[in-house]
């Protein structure tokens, strides 16, 4: 017998609930969780900062990150469902005679720019969905009726107006797989700090 609709998408909700439910009580085996707040206290513990700068440039007070040091916060934040924070701290056991407070700033100065990087690409975004959304319905409306009649000879109009509506269209779709189903990287990581991350720590 045939679920009704709404059954079903009733039942699709409940899943997605119950995962959700599955992967707070996961992470609250590795980090503690303020209930009331809904925000995990990450703590990362390391050894010392041999994955996270870049010694060829980086001296005692003024220290740089290594391509990817900020990957070891993503992809924690990446693990916390929808509603939830995280508090992330780096308990780093041995700073090597750099400044801690250096470390701290080079870390600050990162998430800083992908917040910024985010903002920049959202826009641009935004930006390029409007121009081909603009474009292919204006080379549809051409198609149907300025240009539909432009020769004399019918089988040139039928041409032209095929053309163009199949131009318009792969305008449209490029802006659906802009805005839909092609994120970039920018925007993921970008979105993990601003929607995930309640603040950054040193220890």
């Amino acid at each position: 017998m045939r679920r009704p609709f709404f059954h079903g998408i009733i039942a699709d909700m409940s899943k997605k609930k119950s995962n959700k439910q599955k992967a707070v009580e996961l992470l609250k085996k590795r980090f503690d969780l303020d209930e009331e707040n809904k925000v995990f206290d990450i703590r990362l513990k390391l050894d010392n900062l041999d994955p996270l700068i870049d010694r060829s440039i980086s001296s005692e007070n003024a220290v740089y990150l290594s391509e990817g040091a900020d990957d070891l916060i993503l992809r924690h934040l990446k693990d916390i469902p929808h509603g939830y924070k995280g508090d992330v701290t780096l308990q780093i056991a041995d700073y090597e005679g750099y400044s801690k407070d250096a470390v701290k700033g080079a870390f600050r100065e990162t998430i800083e720019l992908n917040r910024i990087r985010f903002k920049k690409e959202n826009r641009r975004k935004d930006l390029l969905v409007i121009l081909m959304t603009l474009a292919g319905l204006l080379f549809i409306i051409l198609s149907k009726t300025v240009l539909s009649s432009i020769f004399d000879n019918y089988t040139l109009n039928a041409i032209v107006v095929e053309t163009l509506d199949i131009i318009g269209w792969v305008f449209l779709w490029e802006a659906v797989t802009v805005l839909f189903l092609n994120p970039s990287e920018i925007l993921k990581n970008g979105s993990l700090i601003l929607f995930k991350m309640k603040s950054f720590n040193l220890e």
